[in-house]
């Protein structure tokens, strides 16, 4: 089974003015922010950042600079959100905007599979007129 591995999160644009009320499932399962948080506050600029994946330190240094940067191993409850194994089906992951009244937006997809090609990915993410980066590994899993 493949490994997947998040790196970060961006948010370039987000889909309310006020910012965006992000959470994040793993085949519909929560794993981010945590069991007692029902969403973290994005808006332009915000990011999050698994300083602790499988990339070179300079690499992780890069990506963990800016004003509104989070390093995840701060964020209490987030470890879920570090690795998953990847499934024959495959692993859906959605970034999520929270909605007090109504249905929550979809912010974006990504669905990653064994065959995915490995290392270090970076995809664009576009819901609900958001725009977000997501950043992953992709680990070849062992037999």
């Amino acid at each position: 089974m493949a490994v997947f591995e998040f790196v970060s999160l961006t948010c370039i644009k987000p889909s309310e003015l006020d910012g965006d009320e992000v959470y994040i499932e793993y085949n519909g399962v929560k794993v981010f922010p945590g069991p007692d948080q029902t969403f973290r506050s994005f808006r332009a600029g915000t990011k999050i950042v698994n300083t602790e994946a499988g990339l070179a330190s300079t690499a992780l240094h890069a990506l963990a600079t800016g004003a509104d940067t989070t390093e995840l191993k701060t964020i209490v409850g987030a470890d879920k959100l570090r690795r998953a194994g990847v499934p024959d089906t495959g692993l859906l992951v959605r970034v999520m905007d929270y909605d007090t009244f109504g249905p929550d937006d979809v912010l974006g997809t990504l669905l990653v599979s064994d065959l995915s090609e490995t290392g270090i990915q970076e995809r664009t993410l576009h819901g609900d007129g958001g725009e977000y980066v997501i950043s992953y590994l992709v680990s070849p899993g062992t037999e």
